[in-house]
């Protein structure tokens, strides 16, 4: 009986050994199955990530780059806003611009009012005058560079805000660019970078002082 006893409680034994030793194995492949699962998982959330595309960098121009950069794009919107016909400034033998090949149309000129400055000191003080002929006379082509405000006695005695056309053109025998401000009266007759016909006398003192907008 005890032998008996002996056998049965061995078999047990090793029963149970084998249980335990399933029961090992079955932990250890539920261990790696949920290993890899989330080494899976954190390898996909990474991939997504990293192949996600970036957004391109801005560019930010320094130094000389930014400085050319920014002459461009002011240029770029200038032409976009006021296309003007490429044509240096240059002195003409003749008002008839229509007769010259590439040249620029005539400006078309308008009268504000009939009201004058009450003390005119120089011609450009006037109204836009018809072109003179006389011999003293230079014909040059200008161009309008801006507009300039100023209140000045009219000849009724008000006052009175007008505009003035700041006019640039190149002088032949000074060999420099002159300018003056060609009364335009209260409303602007001509616009900015229109080019516009010039006369001076060069043969006097101040040249760019005699210098005077002609139709």
């Amino acid at each position: 009986m005890t032998e008996h006893n002996q056998i049965t409680n061995q078999s047990n034994d090793n029963l149970s050994q084998k249980d335990a030793k399933r029961l090992e194995r079955v932990v250890v492949f539920c261990g790696v199955i949920v290993f890899v699962l989330v080494a899976a998982g954190i390898w996909f959330a990474v991939k997504q990530i990293t192949d996600k595309p970036l957004p391109p960098p801005s560019f930010v121009p320094t130094g000389d780059v930014a400085a050319q950069y920014e002459i461009n794009r002011i240029e770029q919107a200038r032409d976009e806003m006021q296309p003007q016909p490429a044509a240096p400034i240059s002195v003409i033998d003749t008002p008839q611009q229509s007769d010259i090949e590439g040249a620029p149309p005539q400006p078309v000129f308008q009268t504000a009012d009939t009201l004058q400055l009450k003390n005119p000191r120089r011609a450009y003080d006037r109204p836009i005058g018809a072109y003179d002929r006389h011999p003293k006379w230079r014909t040059v082509r200008g161009m309008v560079t801006a507009h300039a405000p100023r209140t000045d006695r009219m000849s009724d005695g008000s006052r009175r805000k007008n505009l003035y056309a700041r006019t640039e053109f190149y002088s032949k025998e000074d060999d420099m660019n002159c300018y003056f401000h060609q009364y335009m009266g209260a409303v602007a007759t001509l616009q900015v970078n229109e080019y516009v016909l010039v006369q001076y006398d060069p043969a006097a003192p101040d040249a760019c002082g005699t210098a005077h907008i002609v139709k």
